[in-house]
């Protein structure tokens, strides 16, 4: 570890809790071209992941605080199995300098919170709350959003002037959430630096006919007139299961000036003021948006560009589509002393269509504009959120632009990247971090470059990967490389760690968080007041129909599509969604993830190995949701899938089809005939081994993936599994210079398929990275288990490939491998030397099936596998893919991975003799056994000499 890492890694965090110092980088997350702006007291909110038995709770919250922040609070997310803080969420106030940036915080050992009173206190019939400037009221029954607001005393909102949430029918017809009896208020967060009220319901008409559901969450903050709002519209009721039809929905706010209103609104040009009634309408623009596959029905035609009304006249006339609006779309309705409120909605532009409105007595804010003429259909299982901001003022407010500017690029903050690697408690427990500085001089000191390293050098210092863009709808069934890992969780990353570039790791930032914003709505499947267990369609047709199913197919169809648009069980879409709720704390993504494990649970395909990627991706979906949801059922049904794979046996003419091949290394979950039997590297050594080593990690009994100290049997073959596949890799699949047909310096790598029954006779594969990066984990994995320099190597040069890829690739530069593999090349073992093979390693046979090993323990061993079979072993039977001969005869040899384990081994000794008593053996049977061992530092030895004995 370089000088200045090792000693970050010792300010950062010293072990104690008394010890504790994370410095925070804090600044906006803004795009490209645009600037970010001063603040004095803006709130800033970030999750830290902390080791175990690092940080306790004290009174409920984590002991922390936030060192140059008179404001803070700090909330629990997760804790360890010793019940020490593992995700902290810390609330704080922040100033931030030119360009929307600091670095004058640090979290520190504290007492959870700074002084002063809870914002929201509970009564019986409301929920009041009091941030110093504003003082609102909300109330349980008849919710109306915000009953009375009152700012310095002065009267904004009075009682029941607000009609609060709003929906409209196909016809016409006003559904309000007043109208629901049901409907829920609660204090979901409270604390001296914010406040949470969240309110769920459905809207109803007087009749109490019901026209989807929603959900409100309203953040107040100290010392602040401003309410954050988010507004979620939700079709997921068992009492209206249909693609619906709306004309729109809206959140109303009656306005208590008593006086004629005007309004002035954010245009392309600046403002406009205008005297209400006004609407400000954002439709279809040229703001980056991406999309996949086929738009639905509640995307097409509609509004088009922006435009500012005043009754019939027009005040800014329509854009086209390809024309912007503003970039901040707000609008403050105020009387003539100034009182009033301004509205304002993030990312307008590219969730369009959005309107706000200003009328005589009342503010309007259209998540779904009425003034749309098309209407929209809403699927079912979906749901639809808003982001708005509400500053309310009694007097002129002349802010309303930095303010919007502040709401739609947020503070974000984030500890050094050392502090995360340390932490160790990622969604991911394989992942470590790099700095792109680290990134960059790697690649120098190995002299990786190629003559197009331009593209890779520039990605480290300016170049934006990937370009913001707000996903307006996916096709999770679109192949290539957007499949293969969920990108929105890279970008996640990548913005994290980007050091001092608020533009730049800005952007990053966002293009993950407006992806988890869509999926957390539009591709999880939300059954809103049943489970998933009632539900059955004719896509799914391994769910069992039961009677008290809800039979999706049977609905009358709408014009939307519904086809994969929600996530499958083929592709690792939804994973980054624990990452970021872990870093915002965003209650409404756990509830996301806790519906998707619902729809999950009751789908066990998954455990069955007949498909890759079904496999793969379905034990990695159900280990993590076992650690975010502490559900052992999940956990049993990962276990069910192991065993199925460990106990797969069926023959094709001899030829092994479902199951691994022990022989040779490879795992094939694919019934196929043997003529037609491949490898796609991408599927065997990406998706399947890095779901197993995954699971593996975070197994019980997987002590970390140190597979050779479990006493789980099924658990050390498995580890076995993935070592053998590691050698398949290495030997068969991997193209170097000296594998013919393959020439040059560039032309080592993986073919995208190959036969495995057959003549290997591809081309060489292309230079560019993309090809070898299904197994990038494997190197990285294979030298922590072994300490061999082979492996070592074989990571390097997959790091050269990245680096020469022409255009920088994406896809490549950006996937998890990569980084791990910088790591591993940024942090070689400091001690790579094993213990020495056992070489005087000894039989007995003792009768009744028993034999007596015995053996001098090497200097340095700190853990043996011993293992037994009826061939002698070797690392690799050294198959040549191009003879389809093996060096070693399978007849008479066979892999250290396939060989049968012992559970008990005992602890070394170094220097002295030890014995270990093998038993249950088969009177009358030649059996070969063999020991190897590891040092604390997992260094592997050499297989020992193998004894050759029969049975007595």
């Amino acid at each position: 570890m370089h000088a200045f890492s090792l000693l970050l890694a010792m300010t950062v965090l010293n072990g104690g809790a008394g010890e504790i110092a994370v410095p925070l980088e804090v600044h906006q997350a803004l795009r490209v071209g645009v600037d970010g702006v001063a603040s004095t007291d803006v709130p800033a909110t970030v999750g830290l992941p902390f080791p175990e038995g690092a940080v306790e709770e004290a009174d409920g919250r984590p002991a922390l605080a936030v060192r140059g922040s008179d404001l803070y609070q700090f909330r629990t997310l997760r804790t360890h199995a010793d019940g020490s803080v593992a995700w902290a969420l810390a609330d704080f106030r922040a100033a931030l300098g030119p360009g929307g940036a600091s670095s004058a915080y640090s979290v520190v050992a504290g007492t959870g919170r700074s002084e002063g009173d809870d914002l929201a206190v509970e009564r019986a019939d409301t929920i009041e709350i009091d941030t110093g400037p504003l003082r609102a009221v909300v109330r349980k029954t008849g919710f109306n959003l915000l009953d009375r607001v009152t700012v310095n005393g002065t009267a904004i909102i009075e009682p029941g002037r607000s009609a609060g949430l709003l929906c409209y029918g196909p016809d016409g017809a006003e559904f309000s959430a007043a109208n629901d009896p049901e409907a829920t208020v609660t204090i979901e967060e409270n604390g001296p630096a914010r406040a949470v009220i969240r309110a769920e319901g459905a809207h109803r008409d007087a009749d109490g006919n019901r026209h989807f559901g929603w959900t409100v969450r309203m953040h107040f903050y100290r010392n602040s007139p401003e309410v954050r709002l988010f507004h979620t519209l939700r079709n997921g009721s068992r009492e209206q299961i249909e693609h619906a039809k709306t004309t729109g929905a809206e959140i109303s706010l009656g306005l208590g000036t008593g006086e004629p209103v005007k309004a002035t609104v954010a245009t392309p040009d600046g403002t406009v003021s205008v005297d209400a009634p006004v609407v400000a309408l954002q439709g279809n623009n040229g703001f980056p948006k991406r999309r996949a596959g086929s738009l639905t029905a509640e995307q097409k035609g509609g509004a088009v560009g922006f435009s500012v009304t005043s009754g019939d006249r027009a005040v800014v006339e329509p854009g086209d589509a390809d024309s912007l609006g503003p970039d901040l779309f707000w609008l403050d309705a105020a009387g003539p002393d100034g009182a009033g409120v301004a509205a304002g909605i993030r990312f307008a532009m590219g969730w369009f269509p959005k309107s706000l409105a200003a009328e005589p007595d009342a503010i309007r804010i259209g998540p779904w504009p009425k003034d749309n003429p098309p209407g929209y259909y809403f699927r079912f299982g979906s749901h639809a959120t808003t982001e708005v901001l509400l500053v309310f003022h009694d007097q002129p407010l002349t802010d309303m632009a930095e303010r919007m500017n502040r709401f739609q690029y947020r503070p974000i903050a984030k500890a050094p990247v050392e502090h995360y690697n340390r932490a160790g408690v990622f969604p991911l427990r394989l992942d470590r971090w790099v700095t792109y500085a680290d990134e960059l001089r790697t690649y120098e000191e190995h002299d990786l470059f190629f003559e197009h390293n331009y593209d890779t050098r520039r990605r480290m210092t300016d170049r934006i990967r990937p370009q913001f863009r707000i996903w307006r709808y996916h096709y999770w069934g679109a192949g290539g490389g957007l499949n293969q890992h969920d990108f929105a969780r890279i970008a996640l990353i990548n913005g994290l760690r980007r050091r001092g570039a608020p533009q730049v790791s800005g952007q990053m930032y966002l293009e993950g968080e407006q992806r988890f914003h869509y999926n957390a709505d539009f591709s999880v499947q939300h059954y809103d007041d049943f489970s998933a267990a009632n539900v059955c369609t004719n896509r799914y047709s391994w769910r069992h129909h039961r009677d008290d199913s809800i039979h999706l197919c049977q609905m009358e169809r709408a014009p939307i599509t519904t086809s994969k648009v929600v996530f499958e069980d083929e592709h690792p879409h939804w994973r980054g969604l624990v990452l970021h709720y872990y870093k915002t704390g965003d209650e409404r993504i756990r509830e996301a993830i806790e519906a998707w494990a619902d729809f999950r649970k009751d789908n066990t395909r998954n455990s069955v190995p007949t498909y890759t990627r079904y496999f793969g991706w379905g034990m990695r979906t159900l280990v993590e949701m076992s650690q975010f949801l502490d559900d052992p059922a999940f956990q049993e049904l990962a276990d069910k899938g192991r065993d199925n794979l460990l106990e797969a046996r069926e023959l094709v003419d001899g030829k092994l089809v479902v199951g691994h091949e022990w022989d040779r290394g490879f795992t094939l979950i694919q019934r196929t005939t043997p003529e037609r039997a491949t490898c796609k590297p991408f599927m065997d050594g990406h998706i399947v081994w890095d779901n197993l080593y995954y699971y593996l990690l975070h197994h019980p009994d997987g002590h970390d993936g140190r597979y050779w100290l479990s006493e789980n049997p099924r658990i050390e073959q498995l580890g076995d599994l993935l070592m053998n596949t590691i050698e398949f890799f290495y030997h068969e699949a991997w193209f170097t210079e000296s594998d013919p047909p393959a020439t040059g310096p560039n032309s080592y790598g993986l073919p995208y398929t190959f036969p495995l029954y057959q003549k290997n006779e591809l081309r060489p594969p292309t230079w560019r990275g993309y090809n070898d990066r299904p197994v990038w984990n494997l190197w990285a994995v294979a030298y922590r288990w072994t300490g061999e320099e082979r492996f070592f190597q074989r990571g390097v040069q997959s790091l050269a490939k990245v680096a020469r890829c022409v255009g920088g690739t994406y896809w490549t530069q950006d996937c998890p491998g990569v980084l791990r593999l910088l790591w591993m090349v940024n942090n070689p073992k400091a001690d790579t030397t094993p213990p020495e093979a056992v070489a005087d390693l000894e039989a007995t046979a003792l009768g009744d099936g028993r034999v007596r090993l015995t053996w001098t323990a090497p200097d340095r061993a700190a853990a043996y596998q011993i293992k037994y079979g009826d061939r002698r072993f070797v690392d690799y039977l050294g198959y040549d893919k191009f003879t389809m001969e093996f060096e070693h005869d399978p007849d008479r040899f066979m892999t250290w991975a396939a060989g049968n384990n012992v559970s008990d081994e005992p602890t070394p000794e170094p220097g002295r003799q030890q014995s270990y008593e093998l038993t249950g053996l088969e009177p009358g049977s030649t059996v070969y056994v063999g020991i190897r061992s590891w040092d604390d530092a997992d260094n592997r030895s050499p297989i020992s000499n193998v004894v050759e004995f029969r049975v007595r």
